[in-house]
C-alpha cells in the first residue's frame, strides 16, 4: 500500500530517506551521491533552497558514476512542484486521506493469508492463545505425530494415544476420536444442538460461526467450541507426556465452565 504524499515547505520528510518522490527513496536510487552527504537525515528544506538544491558534500562529486548520478538527481527533483504551505501525508485507504486505524484493521484482514476455506473469528470470550491455536490448527500447522513424521521427526507411534483406533492428525484427535466425539457430543446436548460428524476443523468452525440467528448465543456457541478444540489439544499433551487418562465428562465440564468463569 502507498500512501500519498503532499511535498510543501520540506519540514517533515528527509531528503534521502523519505520516498517523497513516490518511486523509492533517493538514497536507494543514488548509493553514490548519498554516501557523498555530509548530513544523511537533512530535511528536504534543508537541501531545498529558494527552488535549487543546495548540497554539503564531503567532497564534489568527481568521478562519472556520481556525475552521472547527478544529472539524474536534478533532472527528477526539477519535476516537482512544491509551495509554501506544510508537508501532509495522505492514506489511500480513505476519501478524505485520513489515517484511521479500522481501516488498516481491514487491510490487514484482507491480506491474511488464511485460506477462505478457514476461517478465524476473533473474540473477547476467548484468550488469544485458544484463537491462535486454533488457527494454526485450520492450517494443519500444530505438532501431531502424523505431522512431525513428515517433517522427519522420530516419534514412537503415529496412532492417537486416546482411542488407538486412528492416526494422530490434527482433525482426528480433535474431533473425530471417540474421546473427542463423546465430550463433544455432551458439550452439543448442553446446548441443546444436534450433534452431527465433522470432516475437519475447517468444517467444525464454520459451523460454529453460522449457527443460529442470535449474535450473543452464536458469539458464546462459538467460544465453546474454540475452548473444546484448545481443551482437547491439552489433554492430548498430557496423554502423550505425563500418560494420563482422558475422562470425556470431566473434559467436557471443564470446557463449559472455562466460558462461563
Amino acid at each position: 500500500m502507498e500512501n500519498i504524499i503532499d511535498v510543501e515547505d520540506g519540514k517533515k520528510f528527509l531528503f534521502w530517506l523519505d520516498d517523497w518522490l513516490k518511486n523509492g527513496t533517493l538514497a536507494v536510487k543514488f548509493p553514490y551521491l548519498y554516501e557523498l552527504d555530509k548530513r544523511k537525515t537533512c530535511l528536504l528544506g534543508d537541501r531545498w533552497v529558494n527552488g535549487v538544491l543546495s548540497w554539503a558534500w564531503k567532497r564534489k562529486p568527481n568521478n562519472s558514476q556520481e556525475l552521472l548520478e547527478l544529472k539524474f538527481i536534478l533532472h527528477v527533483t526539477r519535476m516537482v512542484v512544491r509551495s509554501n504551505g506544510p508537508d501532509t501525508w495522505r492514506s489511500r485507504l480513505t476519501v478524505d486521506g485520513s489515517f484511521r486505524a479500522c481501516d488498516f484493521r481491514s487491510l490487514i484482514n484482507s491480506k491474511l493469508t488464511i485460506p477462505i476455506n478457514n476461517p478465524t473469528l476473533w473474540l473477547h470470550l476467548v484468550l488469544i492463545k485458544c484463537i491462535s491455536f486454533l488457527w494454526r490448527a485450520c492450517m494443519g500447522c500444530i505438532p501431531t505425530a502424523v505431522a512431525l513424521s513428515r517433517r522427519g521427526t522420530i516419534t514412537s507411534s503415529t496412532s492417537c494415544q486416546l482411542c488407538f483406533s486412528g492416526v494422530d492428525t490434527a482433525d482426528h484427535i480433535l474431533l473425530d476420536c471417540s474421546i473427542a466425539f463423546d465430550s463433544l457430543c455432551r458439550i452439543f446436548n448442553w446446548c441443546d444442538i444436534s450433534i452431527q460428524r465433522f470432516l475437519s476443523i475447517s468444517n467444525f468452525v464454520n459451523f460454529a460461526i453460522s449457527l443460529g440467528n442470535s449474535p450473543k448465543k452464536r458469539k458464546i456457541f462459538i467460544a465453546i467450541c474454540y475452548e473444546f478444540l484448545w481443551c482437547m489439544w491439552k489433554a492430548m499433551y498430557h496423554v502423550w507426556f505425563n500418560r494420563t487418562q482422558v475422562n470425556f465428562s470431566k473434559l467436557a465440564d471443564n470446557v463449559i465452565s472455562m466460558v462461563f468463569s
